[in-house]
């Protein structure tokens, strides 16, 4: 443009050069305030494209961010469902093991009756061992020739009653003692359904306070 002026000047005639000069001069001027307001707008745009390349990052990062609580929200509440239905199998195997716990306890309770009635007949066993023992044939009170004699064949007696006895008794007390495990091992159970029932209410509240926790 400066070049452009510098060849106008050249044909400017001599009458008019004075005032041609002027308006140049103005025309020169106006020129470069239209430069520097072009020069302005210019340098305005590109803040105004650079600002609006950092709005739409924060805006996708915003949205990026939102889609991904979402996201956290959603698995957390497929957790908890989760844990919850697991939780409530966890009591109703609780409360079925409970009510299985109390008929055992209530059977416990009819055997030890049972095993009251027995350990009484075993302690009137005796009277009535040994009446049944003098009223047989192997003893003769009576008067005559053979009273006060022992038959020779007391020993039969003796040898199917011990025996007898004794497996009797072993096999009551292997009932017995097979009983009492069973009963220990229902209750051993029964306290690690409750330890998980606990377990899984704790791990519930410890997201739930996680989840709610501001980070």
């Amino acid at each position: 443009m400066e070049k452009t002026s510098s060849e106008f000047k050249i044909l400017w005639p001599g009458e008019r050069k004075e005032r041609l000069r002027k308006n140049q001069t103005m025309m020169e001027g106006r020129l470069e305030l239209l430069q520097s307001k072009l020069q302005g707008i210019s340098t305005h745009r590109e803040v105004t494209i650079s600002r609006l390349k950092l709005i739409g990052e924060v805006l996708e990062n915003l949205v990026s961010l939102d889609i991904y609580k979402q996201e956290k929200q959603r698995q957390f509440s497929e957790r908890l469902s989760r844990k919850t239905e697991s939780l409530e199998e966890t009591k109703q195997e609780e409360r079925r093991e409970m009510e299985k716990t109390q008929r055992d306890l209530e059977v416990m309770l009819e055997t030890r009756k049972q095993t009251s009635m027995s350990l009484l007949g075993i302690l009137f066993l005796p009277g009535t061992f040994f009446a049944a023992i003098f009223s047989t044939t192997f003893f003769n009170f009576q008067h005559g020739v053979y009273a006060g004699i022992v038959s020779g064949k007391f020993y039969i007696y003796w040898a199917a009653t011990i025996p007898t006895t004794v497996t009797l008794l072993g096999m009551w007390l292997l009932w017995q003692r097979r009983t009492r495990k069973m009963l220990e091992k229902r209750d051993e159970r029964f306290r690690d359904l409750e330890a998980q029932s606990k377990k899984a209410q704790n791990d519930i509240f410890r997201e739930e306070d996680s989840h709610c926790r501001p980070s």
